[in-house]
């Protein structure tokens, strides 16, 4: 076999093995964050329980508490 070979062969199980770990990730839990109008003021950031996420609120980013999540 050539070095073709053993590069598409690799490539096949890289693309196989990665596909099946990402079809097993775990689905988050549902997490509400509620602002107050002061905090809408000051800005904050929201962070997922594993700091992958980041979600700034910039101060003043919004005028008013207007954006219920339901």
């Amino acid at each position: 076999m050539g070095i073709k070979e053993w590069i598409i062969i690799l490539t096949i199980f890289v693309f196989f093995f990665g596909v099946v770990q990402a079809s097993n990730g775990a689905t988050p839990d549902l997490v509400r964050v509620d602002f107050d109008e002061q905090t809408l003021e000051r800005g904050y950031t929201v962070k997922s329980i594993d700091n992958n996420l980041w979600i700034p609120l910039l101060p003043g980013q919004f005028a008013k508490k207007n954006f219920p999540l339901q």
